[in-house]
């Protein structure tokens, strides 16, 4: 699926931006059962999981979306380009 388009770009900066949202709720949920807060670190690894796969849901299905209205742009696009200008007939399209 290469394309000129950015639509069409790798999926390392989404990972990499996931990554780094979920950092901080994973290393504050370490810290409490390091602490003897273990019910309050599973809560907040449990949300932060949670949160992340929302994330990512919302992410994929907005990327996929755009890309299917990309693809049916270009193809109404060449579509509209292949036409003929017809002028012996008042200048309909055909």
């Amino acid at each position: 699926m290469k394309n000129n388009n950015l639509l069409y770009v790798s999926n390392k900066p989404i990972k990499a931006f996931l990554f780094l949202l979920s950092l901080p709720w994973f290393i504050l949920s370490i810290k409490l059962i390091v602490n003897n807060k273990v019910a309050s670190g599973i809560k907040l690894f449990i949300f932060g999981n949670v949160f992340l796969a929302v994330m990512f849901a919302i992410q994929f299905y907005f990327r996929k979306m755009l890309v299917l209205y990309q693809k049916n742009l270009d193809k109404s696009s060449n579509k509209y380009k292949k036409r003929k200008f017809i002028k012996n007939r008042g200048g309909n399209l055909k």
